[in-house]
């Protein structure tokens, strides 16, 4: 696009023209700028750039589930995230959001994508006590609206041990039913 697209000059006038490359498709663009003044042969000015696709990001998956997670313990998954464009982007941010981010890590916390490159990120579940979790992982970069990997993970309490055979506490409990014995004669 060439603005002003006629003008006219004064003698011994200037004016800028302004060209402004706005490509719809990647690859080499090349074009001409005709100038025409009065009858003379129009003055030309060869014009070339090259178009770029934006940085895409991609992920592998809309959620992750952790199921049967022991309390005090942990569970890992991955997802990976993708760059689909031409050009390298930059994740300023991959951080957990919600009520429950804190039963949550992920690694790593911002990375660089060169062109079609692609990062695994790790999520590991990391439950204090027993129930349902839910948090979202949010992956932000220039390259428009954050994308979003929600969480969900079970957690449930470890069952109690039981006391080994022959062990302090059998012999209490012998002691115990001894004392009761003792206490019903």
């Amino acid at each position: 696009k060439v603005a002003p697209s006629n003008l006219t000059l004064g003698a011994k006038a200037t004016r800028t023209v302004t060209v402004t490359f706005a490509p719809t498709n990647a690859g080499a663009k090349a074009a001409t700028v005709a100038l025409t003044v009065g009858t003379a042969a129009p003055v030309t000015v060869a014009l070339q750039g090259k178009a770029v696709e934006a940085p895409a990001i991609r992920l592998s998956v809309t959620q992750l589930s952790f199921e049967d997670t022991e309390a005090g313990t942990t569970s890992q998954q991955t997802f990976t995230v993708s760059n689909a464009g031409s050009s390298p982007v930059t994740i300023s941010s991959i951080a957990l959001k919600g009520d429950d981010a804190g039963e949550f890590r992920v690694n790593p916390s911002r990375l660089t994508l060169s062109a079609k490159a692609n990062r695994t990120v790790t999520v590991t579940f990391a439950p204090t006590s027993a129930g349902p979790r839910t948090a979202s992982v949010e992956v932000r970069s220039g390259a428009g609206a954050p994308a979003i990997v929600t969480l969900q993970g079970i957690a449930y309490e470890p069952e109690p041990e039981e006391p080994e055979a022959g062990g302090e506490a059998e012999a209490a409990w012998e002691q115990a039913f001894a004392t009761i014995g003792q206490v019903m004669t």
